[in-house]
Formats: structure tokens, C-alpha cells, sequence
């Protein structure tokens, strides 16, 4: 039964389970008349967040926040993203209309622009997948939490 919650969080490759449900449906199987079974069906219906899709989601950054119904957090994650992305290619788009006419005295702040949209795109893509993974950590664990409270006879 307890295998059945600690599955969904897990993200370690090489586990004998692919489906964190089947630590619950193997209980269910194998001891379908133990009040642990009944724990485990009702477990099964509880809505869980995949760490593999806050990841994928977090290619764009705050999406997976978004995933994990942190909303105002991922869309302010998504708005400094958009702005790193606008600060590195709007001088590429500059010095690449003006390629003739570049000059290092005068076109210094289109190269310090570009390095710093990438340094602030870097460190949001960072940040805002650890996030993401918290996240998926703290709503699992919150309805593992609401599930027991509401199960006073579950271990």
C-alpha cells in the first residue's frame, strides 16, 4: 500500500514498476479481500502528478508551475522567459539587418543585451524546472495527506 504512494513520486529509472498504480493493483491482486485492497482502490482514484510531464511541460518555463496549479508562479516564469528570449534575439535581428554597418564601439550594447537575455533565460529554465519538480513532490504528497486524513484507518 505505501509502495503504491511512494511510486508517484518517484522518478528513479529501474524501478520493477513503470505505473505507480501498480503497486496498488498488484496489493489489490494479490490480497483483494484485505482492508489494505480497499485503501488501495480508493488510492487509485486520487489525482496524482507525473514528474515526466511537469518535465516535458517545463521545456517551456512555467508551464510545468502551470501543471502543478501554481498559476501566478508559472505565468510570471513565462513572462521573464518571453522577455530573455525578446532580449537575445531582437539584437541578432538588429546586427543582422546592420551586418555592414557593425561597429564595436557603437554595437557593444547589442552583444551585452543578447549575453544577459541568455544568462536571465538560463537561470528561469533552471529554476523553473526544479520548481516544477517540487511541486509535483508537494501536490502528491498533499493528497496522500488529504487521502489519509480522510482514511483514519489507513497506515
Amino acid at each position: 500500500y505505501r509502495l503504491g504512494w511512494a511510486y508517484r513520486n518517484a522518478a528513479a529509472a529501474g524501478l520493477p514498476r513503470e505505473n505507480p498504480n501498480d503497486a496498488f493493483d498488484q496489493l489489490i491482486k494479490e490480497h483483494s479481500s484485505s482492508p489494505m485492497a480497499e485503501f488501495a482502490r480508493e488510492a487509485k482514484n486520487v489525482p496524482w502528478k507525473s514528474k515526466s510531464t511537469a518535465q516535458a511541460r517545463s521545456l517551456l518555463p512555467g508551464l510545468g508551475q502551470m501543471y502543478v496549479g501554481e498559476t501566478r508562479s508559472g505565468v510570471i516564469r513565462l513572462s521573464i522567459g518571453v522577455a530573455a528570449a525578446t532580449a537575445i534575439l531582437v539584437p541578432i535581428y538588429i546586427a543582422a539587418h546592420r551586418k555592414s554597418d557593425l561597429t564595436w564601439n557603437r554595437d557593444w550594447p547589442l552583444l551585452a543585451t543578447g549575453l544577459s537575455g541568455l544568462i536571465v533565460l538560463s537561470f528561469d529554465y533552471t529554476s523553473s524546472y526544479e520548481d516544477a519538480m517540487r511541486g509535483v513532490v508537494q501536490w502528491n504528497e498533499r493528497a496522500e495527506s488529504n487521502f489519509n486524513n480522510s482514511h483514519p484507518g489507513a497506515p
